[in-house]
């Protein structure tokens, strides 16, 4: 069989390798080193400038005692690490280049009409929710709204924007995380709590906005003493409200006594004055025949009732 020669360099070739891997052409300070420094330093441990420019040699000379097989381990490994990184680096780069594609291919950030004036859109008392997404993203609210960018879903990343944007401001106002009408400066802190991407001037212009009317662009909030004053108010409502159900439903019990008293009286010649009156079971078998189920005495007690409560007259008998 025939041996392949070692592809691992000499070893002052894998030594300069790691130096260079390490520390890089211009002698850059690795983590390693960092971390080593900053440990001396937690220690308590005196660490001048001298030492520090001497780490690569340190470094070096620390190589230079490593056993052939070791060192040639330790430089595969700084091969694989070079490998890896270098592969990150190129797709960063892919990545990046593919971003930039999409920018450029973008149907809404290509269009220079559809850029907002953020000036203008800063001066107002309020935004709605479309105004709020809209300007966020550097568009126009009065030509980019969710119908508008609907359209642009499959073309546009800033439509797909509009849309997610969109979506979490209305679900946070079903839950009163945003007012009705919030101002920009409320939509700002809106926007920074959820980590997105605003125009670069826009927060500028909105804080720039707040410091001159604050009272304008402050959220509207009641005070402590506000809002007990108005705790009592409504318990006094719920009072009033209260004592008038409660009217209403006695004037009514007074109304049905004067009609059921009167036409017992009038109609059936019922007497108030005699205990023994057959009325109430008249009156009793009158309402089963129409299916209605009230016993005589029930009928009684409620003539009588109304009797005592309700003012009459009634003819002397004959």
């Amino acid at each position: 069989m025939v041996k392949l020669p070692d592809p691992t360099p000499s070893r002052k070739e894998q030594i300069k390798f790691l130096l260079d891997f390490r520390y890089g052409p211009q002698g850059k300070f690795s983590k390693e080193d960092i971390e080593e420094i900053r440990v001396k330093v937690s220690r308590g441990q005196q660490t001048t400038l001298a030492d520090i420019m001497n780490l690569p040699e340190e470094y070096s000379k620390s190589l230079a005692k490593v056993p052939a097989d070791s060192l040639k381990q330790i430089y595969w490994k700084a091969i694989e690490e070079k490998r890896d990184r270098e592969a990150r680096l190129l797709q960063l780069e892919k990545d990046r280049e593919a971003d930039e594609d999409r920018r450029n291919r973008d149907t809404l950030r290509r269009n220079p009409a559809l850029k907002a004036d953020l000036d203008y859109w800063t001066k107002q008392p309020y935004w709605e929710v479309d105004d709020a997404v809209a300007v966020s993203l550097g568009l126009d609210p009065t030509r980019v709204n969710w119908r508008f960018a609907e359209q642009a879903l499959g073309s546009s990343d800033l439509a797909r924007q509009f849309r997610d944007r969109r979506l979490l401001a209305f679900r946070a106002g079903h839950v009163a995380l945003l007012p009705l009408r919030p101002s920009p400066a409320i939509w700002l802190d809106w926007f920074i709590s959820h980590d997105f991407s605003l125009p670069e001037v826009l927060s500028d212009m909105i804080r720039a906005r707040v410091a001159l009317y604050p009272q304008t662009n402050a959220p509207n909030k009641a005070s402590a003493d506000e809002i007990t004053e108005l705790n009592a108010k409504i318990s006094d409502l719920e009072k009033e409200l209260t004592t008038e159900k409660k009217d209403v439903s006695g004037k009514a019990r007074a109304s049905l006594l004067k009609i059921v008293l009167g036409l017992a009286i009038a109609d059936l010649g019922y007497n108030p004055k005699s205990s023994k009156s057959p009325i109430p079971q008249e009156i009793a078998d009158s309402l089963a025949s129409v299916g209605i189920n009230l016993d005589a005495d029930t009928v009684r007690r409620w003539l009588t009732t109304a009797s005592e409560e309700v003012e009459y007259h009634r003819e002397p008998e004959t």
